[in-house]
């Protein structure tokens, strides 16, 4: 017959793939063995489609047009197989249905709705499983139900029936009813299950109602008699209790003992009646420690030596006061001690059970062991102090008064204790031992060792008459450039700049000058031969160096907490004939009392600014900044965005602490030379740049200062806005700030006249005064010998003030830690380590352990990426650049201290170089404008965020 594919699918499928698996394997294929591409090419070629049950998991079967016939035979197959199964079940129903009616015909007392839902029941079971019992199990729920309604005093409890009813009863004069729910059980034996299931329910009734006023007899019998056993054993409890207690308590506790028995023995269940006693026996417990604590704290708290229970039952304590006295160090001492210790077992039960003397005379016995044991143990307390003090009696200068004091401080306390007394005691003698010591050592070094004199250790400047000259005026007034004319005059000099790239302006203005001078820092040098003129950071000056005159320029840097050490070594010991010395007008008392102290003449000269200084009459704009102006804040972060901000309008330079002194030297020249027209820098402007500076704009007046933020000195203020209006290049020079706020503070620090400087210049230990407390102290230990510099050392000129570095500390503990020689420990204490970098701190550390092991120290090398980019795009690489020339910068400082141990200073010098130019490409690049990173719109530069304002406000909230 002529069939389309979807009926040769609904007649063929799924039954020929399940019977006829044989034949689908045979006689079908698949489109790829065919050929084809669908099954419309199948068709083309003679073939019908298949379709498979699970098209996921089987492929469509194709079969020839001549093959057809076989298969409908075998669709005609499984159709005369489903009639012949279909009959069969049908049979099997029938048959199952004729047993279920057999089963239930001997209950006629059942309903149609139940007979229909138990058959439905038994027919979801195996028939065979089905017997008489099992069904009278099903059955029994169903007829206790209904026969059971209404006989009072029984309720069902599958598969029992449960007797219920009250059990009255007299207690403590009382009428009380218990409840008893479960009195009874009637089990439904042989005689009752016929008459539940075969007759109607009377009879049942009747017998059930027989059987459980039976039942509730002999149970309410038995349940009586137990109950008043337990009010018997209350009544004794009760009587127990009262008897135990005073007679004022005894009747309250009577009293309310009985109402909570009377309560517990009415509440329903053999479980509540079981709880009666024990309940109650926690309450007399209770009652009886209340009553008794109180006693005991009548009776016995107002005497010396007392004692009284504390706590809670549960928990008890026994507290107890004495006083004790002893005589320590020819002192007589008394105390009192309050302690708390648990009760044994027996004081615990004699409180609760025994009369009060007795309880008493236990709790006496107790008290006196413990006190014994108390003061046995004090007695081994103070043999181990008294053994203490004596530690400290052989060292000259022991305060022993402050250990007496301490002993009766600690007597007196109302908690005394004697291993906190020796553990105090331990601590104070071993602190008092080691100020005794320093003490000593402290007055062997003022008096035998010269420390107090502190000029005395610049023996070389001291053995000379040298004459003082101060030149002192606002910036911008030509100080040092008279100052370097007088340099000049004589046949040698030095030049002491508080920067490196200061002291090489001094070196080519000496040149000028026709002077042949050499430059000299911690970590370069550039000696020219012959030359009789030195340029150097002040750090480097050399105190046995003899030349005809010394300027020392920035000498109001005297009083600065982390520098102001090299300015006092250099106005002390400075070995010139001549010094000049140039500064701000508030450093005049200082140096003046400086030159009292060393006895020595002074001249001041005063000097004014070549043009004037003025403050701007508003706040200045960002966006409208004017060529020649420089911008001045205090973080690498805000010079940067600062520079990214401007460079949108102009072209910029930058000048900044982390950047190196070729860097910075390079981005001067760029501004000064016009190549860029803005500059933004922080503070490091201060010191004598010469830069062509119109307009200062303060970003802000505040700065970090390593722990806080506070507000810039007037004195800061002044330094840093002096350096507009450049003598030469402008006819005037003028300070602004962005804010009203910081431009107030601008100018009330110029319109008010400079306070003085307070008279204090910081004196850091050189090497020989750490040779010498070593020796005098008999210590190795460079940290302690610092820390006790800085803490104990007093000059003869007040004026002069101990001061070490928390940076120059740091890296002592960290020298001290690799067992170098004292001497070498210094050097590595006083390198140019910026403590705050923990890349710069790994590296420094290896380096001392290398030098430590008598191993040499390499470089490592540079990353090529530095050569080859800009590092626009990467700021991490230009950050990392930053800390590895200051990194190189520590290395070539200590190449120039130890060559042999740092072997590649050229190295170095090379490596920094690539770094310097790396990062002068960088900054000469305009800085990319910010964006949102979610719209890509325009940011500020200095913002601190990743999006707009108005991303920020739309994003999506979780």
């Amino acid at each position: 017959m002529n069939r389309s594919p979807s009926q040769w699918q609904a007649a063929l499928f799924p039954e020929v793939s399940t019977i006829h698996a044989d034949l689908l394997a045979e006689r079908t294929t698949t489109l790829r063995d065919l050929g084809a591409r669908s099954a419309r090419d199948a068709e083309r070629l003679g073939y019908v489609c298949i379709r498979p049950e699970r098209p996921r998991r089987q492929p469509a079967l194709f079969v020839s047009i001549q093959d057809v016939p076989a298969f409908e035979a075998a669709a005609e197959a499984v159709a005369d197989h489903r009639k012949e199964r279909r009959r069969l079940e049908a049979e099997r129903i029938e048959r199952r249905r004729a047993e279920i009616a057999r089963l239930l015909d001997p209950y006629p007392w059942l309903t149609e709705e139940e007979r229909a839902s138990l058959a439905k029941r038994i027919e979801a079971t195996d028939a065979r499983s089905i017997t008489r019992e099992s069904l009278e199990r099903l059955l029994v729920p169903r007829r206790l139900v209904r026969a059971l309604d209404g006989i009072a005093g029984v309720r069902l409890g599958v598969p029992d029936i449960l007797v219920t009813g009250d059990v009255r009863f007299t207690a403590f004069g009382q009428d009380v009813a218990q409840h008893g729910v479960d009195l009874a059980k009637i089990e439904i034996d042989d005689e009752l299950r016929p008459l539940l299931l075969m007759t109607d329910l009377a009879s049942f009734r009747a017998e059930v109602t027989q059987r459980a006023s039976a039942a509730r007899s002999a149970a309410a019998s038995a349940l009586r008699q137990t109950i008043y056993a337990r009010v018997a054993e209350a009544s004794a409890l009760i009587e127990e209790t009262a008897a135990l207690v005073d007679p004022e308590s005894a009747a309250g506790i009577r009293r309310s003992l009985t109402e909570s028995a009377v309560e517990r023995f009415a509440k329903p269940g053999a479980r509540a009646l079981g709880r009666v006693l024990p309940a109650l026996r926690e309450m007399a417990r209770d009652a009886i420690w209340s009553c008794r604590r109180e006693m005991f704290r009548a009776s016995r708290a107002s005497h010396t030596g007392s004692w009284v229970p504390a706590g809670e039952r549960k928990a008890p304590m026994l507290a107890y006061v004495t006083g004790v006295e002893y005589s320590v160090l020819g002192a007589d001492f008394s105390a009192v001690l309050n302690r708390r210790i648990e009760m044994p077992r027996d004081l615990r039960e004699a409180i609760l059970g025994e009369p009060v003397d007795v309880a008493a005379g236990i709790a006496d016995v107790l008290v006196a062991e413990a006190i014994d044991d108390e003061r046995a143990d004090i007695e081994r307390t103070l043999d181990r102090v008294t053994h203490q003090i004596g530690r400290g009696d052989g060292v000259a200068g022991f305060d022993r008064a402050a250990v007496v004091t301490l002993l009766r401080n600690e007597f007196a306390s109302k908690s005394f204790d004697a291993e906190s007394l020796l553990t105090r005691v331990r601590s104070l003698v071993e602190r008092l031992v080691k100020q005794a010591k320093e003490t000593e050592a402290v007055q062997t070094l003022l008096t035998e060792a010269n420390f107090a004199r502190y000029a005395d250790f610049f023996t070389t400047a001291r053995s000379m008459e040298r004459r003082l000259e101060l030149i002192v005026g606002p910036t911008n007034s030509g100080k040092t450039y008279q100052a370097l004319n007088a340099l000049a005059e004589g046949a040698s000099g030095i030049y002491l700049a508080p920067l490196r790239l200061l002291a090489l302006e001094g070196q080519e203005e000496l040149e000028k000058r026709g002077c042949a001078t050499s430059f000299l820092t911690g970590e370069e040098r550039d000696l020219r031969e012959g030359a009789t003129f030195w340029s150097s950071t002040i750090e480097m000056m050399d105190p046995n160096r003899v030349v005809d005159a010394a300027v020392i320029d920035e000498v109001q840097l005297l009083s600065d907490l982390d520098r102001g050490w090299a300015w006092s070594a250099a106005v002390v010991g400075a070995p010139a004939r001549r010094i000049v010395m140039t500064g701000s007008p508030d450093c005049v008392p200082l140096v003046e009392d400086l030159a009292r102290y060393l006895g020595e003449p002074l001249t001041v000269r005063h000097v004014e600014r070549f043009n004037p200084l003025a403050v701007l009459e508003s706040a200045s704009d960002l966006d409208h900044v004017e060529p020649g102006t420089a911008v001045v804040c205090f973080s690498r972060r805000d010079v940067l965005g600062l520079k990214q901000h401007l460079e949108q309008r102009n072209r910029v330079s930058v000048i900044y602490g982390n950047l190196s002194p070729p860097v910075r030297r390079e981005e001067a020249r760029r501004f000064r030379t016009g190549e860029t027209r803005v500059l933004v820098a922080t503070d490091a402007i201060a010191l004598g740049l010469n830069l062509p500076i119109r307009t200062v704009v303060f970003y802000s007046t505040w700065k970090f200062n390593g722990r806080e933020e506070v507000r810039l000195t007037p004195s800061e203020i002044r330094q840093i806005g002096g350096r507009a209006g450049r003598y030469g290049k402008h006819d005037a020079g003028f300070v602004g700030a962005l804010t009203h706020a910081d431009l107030v503070a601008v100018r009330a620090a110029f319109e008010h006249p400079p306070d003085p400087l307070p008279i204090r210049a910081q004196v850091r230990p050189g090497l020989q005064h750490v040779l010498t407390m070593s020796e005098v102290l008999d210590s190795r230990n460079l940290g302690r010998l610092l820390d006790l510099f800085r803490r104990r050392i007093r000059f003869d000129a007040a004026q002069l003030v101990a001061s070490v570095p928390d940076e120059m500390m740091e890296l002592a503990a960290l020298a001290d830690a690799t067992g170098m020689p004292l001497e070498d420990r210094f050097v590595f204490a006083c390198a140019p380590v910026d403590t705050r970098n923990a890349f710069i701190m790994r590296s420094y550390q290896l380096w001392m352990a290398a030098f430590a092991e008598g191993r040499r120290s390499r470089l490592d090398r540079l990353p090529s990426k530095y050569e080859r980019t800009t590092g626009e795009s990467d700021p991490e690489a230009f950050y990392h650049s930053e800390v590895q020339v200051k990194l190189l910068t520590v290395y070539a400082w200590l190449a120039y201290r130890y060559p042999e141990r740092f072997p590649e200073l050229e190295e170095c010098d090379r490596q920094r170089a690539i770094l310097n130019r790396y990062i002068e490409r960088t900054l000469r690049k305009r800085g990319r404008l910010r964006r949102c990173k979610q719209c890509g719109a325009a940011m500020p530069a200095m913002s601190n965020y990743a999006l707009c304002d108005g991303c920020y406000r739309g994003r999506r909230r979780y």
